[in-house]
């Protein structure tokens, strides 16, 4: 009998703790940001802020030469949105005196998130 109530406690315990753990989904976000408004950009990165995670700072590209910069990241993560704030020339931050961008993942996995830099 004391055998059968452990392998239920056990059982239960494994319930419980398989129930805590967050399922994570692959999320692919594109950041297209307007820097036509700027002069003198060198470099545009985007900061990026997830819950529970250090921010990361990815490198944005215009090969185009439109003044509109593109980068890319991939992420597996449990949740359904990002923060992020978008920096020129690796130090003037945008919207110094606001929140972060919040960006709200498809369910599809596949984000395009477009801005224009400093404007909300």
């Amino acid at each position: 009998m004391k055998r059968i109530i452990t392998i239920v406690y056990l059982i239960g315990f494994a319930t419980i703790l398989q129930s805590c753990v967050q399922k994570t989904k692959e999320q692919t976000v594109i950041f297209e940001v307007d820097m036509k408004a700027e002069t003198n950009v060198k470099t545009v990165h985007a900061i990026i802020d997830v819950l529970s995670q250090d921010s990361q700072r990815i490198e944005l590209k215009d090969e185009d030469l439109d003044a509109i910069y593109i980068g890319k990241i991939v992420l597996n993560i449990p949740f359904d949105e990002l923060k992020t704030k978008f920096v020129k020339n690796g130090s003037e931050v945008e919207l110094s005196d606001k929140d972060s961008r919040v960006v709200k993942f498809r369910e599809s996995g596949k984000t395009v998130y477009t801005a224009v830099f400093n404007e909300l």
